[in-house]
């Protein structure tokens, strides 16, 4: 399988858990207003 269809690049495991903080930041502030 991986022969056939090579992994496509993965973005940094930085950018990762930063994005997923800007989007659980906005969520936590809408449900604490």
């Amino acid at each position: 399988m991986s022969r056939k269809k090579p992994n496509p690049p993965q973005p940094p495991v930085k950018d990762r858990p930063l994005r997923r903080e800007r989007g659980l930041t906005p969520k936590t502030n809408n449900n604490n207003k």
